[in-house]
């Protein structure tokens, strides 16, 4: 569980801002915890209970915006529903956090089946009040082109959900539409950090300290930004699939020699492990990036401000993320095009990362601890603090 890591920003926030720290005991309670199973007969004739939970938090304007994975291990539910709630918040846009499980490994599933299985889920979970509103993402193991062949099979069943779901079908490297608008603002966003200090991508060497689903595209668009070279675990080559003149910036080291090795820009990818403060203490890098969620422990985090090394931090991340589906969301409601919507999140980027600097330090406070205290005021503004 990682929601100590959330707990220590809040009170920290809460400090900051003059708010009771009772206010954060009540947030962490959370909205809403719900857990059932549902027989499901593979085509073999075998019968399985699949296990299906969801957490909500902090319902904003009545309702919820996070996302449905495919996911055995369903310990981090409250954590991705937390922080789904404060990037939320730290964009500014009115929803509450929301994480669903649904407790398969896709392996071990078949496309059709999976399907089978997501649409009961949500079949099941839109008779519910609290989630008829809500507007879902596609998380670990769920494909945009699933979720849009099940929003019409849904609406034409007369349920009526606010499901956006959103993305076009895949092309051909297996990108999403939604990936690469990720991936274009993620790129953006470091390019942000770096000119704060009078630089930029070229020349730089990146470590991609774990894998995920990202990791090929980022390498692309570094590479055409004419970073200099790519320091990977040795353990994690063989899952990049990037082109040979790509591969050929490539360095390998074990994970123990990755943190000492001088370096650009560290990246904090999926499969990465926890940063502890030992790793804090020789990491040589002047920039981090947190793409895995609560990946940096908050006593390290501590160490990286107090060295000087620039952080995005993951709620940053998440709410990159999060913005993109929130403007696809409004996009289908008045048909912005695109580039539009690129522009849009680009300048919104720009003020959300450098007003949360300046508070932080004008407080003298991390980005990341600023970050916690900018999402925690506009979430008691919005929902008040009657009856805590």
């Amino acid at each position: 569980m990682k929601k100590e890591h959330l707990d220590f920003y809040l009170r920290i926030g809460a400090k900051n801002l003059g708010i009771s720290e009772k206010f954060v005991d009540f947030l962490e309670k959370g909205d809403f915890y719900l857990k059932f199973f549902i027989p499901f007969e593979k085509r073999k004739g075998e019968l399985s209970k699949i296990k299906f939970e969801a957490f909500l938090s902090s319902k904003i304007k009545g309702a919820y915006f996070g996302e449905i994975n495919f996911k055995e291990d369903f310990e981090e539910i409250e954590d991705i529903a937390f922080l789904n709630t404060f990037s939320n918040s730290l964009f500014d846009f009115p929803f509450g956090g929301m994480c669903l499980n649904i407790g398969i490994s896709e392996d071990e599933y078949s496309l059709w089946e999976r399907r089978l299985i997501l649409r009961n889920f949500l079949e099941n979970i839109l008779k519910i009040d609290s989630f008829k509103n809500s507007v879902y993402i596609p998380g670990k193991g769920i494909s945009n082109d699933s979720i849009m062949i099940l929003y019409d099979e849904i609406m034409a069943k007369g349920l009526n959900p606010t499901l956006h779901l959103l993305g076009k079908t895949p092309e051909i490297y297996g990108f999403s539409e939604i990936e690469k608008i990720f991936c274009e603002l993620l790129i953006f966003s470091i390019e942000t950090m770096l000119e704060d200090y009078g630089e930029n991508i070229t020349n730089k060497r990146i470590t991609f300290y774990g894998f995920d689903k990202y990791s090929d595209l980022l390498i692309e668009k570094f590479y055409e930004k004419k970073a200099k070279s790519f320091i990977i675990n040795v353990e994690d080559e063989r899952f990049f699939k990037v082109k040979d003149e790509i591969r050929s910036k490539f360095r390998t080291l074990l994970e123990d020699e990755m943190f000492a090795y001088e370096t650009d820009i560290f990246i904090i990818s999926e499969t990465g492990n926890e940063i502890s403060k030992d790793r804090a203490s020789f990491l040589n890098s002047k920039y981090v990036i947190e793409m895995k969620p609560f990946s940096i422990r908050p006593e390290a985090e501590e160490i990286i401000s107090r060295r000087g090394i620039a952080l995005l931090p993951d709620i940053f991340i998440k709410g990159i993320l999060n913005s993109i589906y929130f403007e696809e969301y409004i996009k289908r409601e008045k048909e912005y095009k695109e580039e539009e919507i690129i522009t849009k999140l680009k300048k919104k980027f720009v003020g959300v990362y450098r007003d949360t600097l300046g508070i932080g330090i004008a407080k003298n406070l991390s980005i990341k601890k600023s970050s916690y205290m900018i999402a925690l005021g506009r979430i008691m503004k919005l929902i008040g603090t009657k009856g805590v």
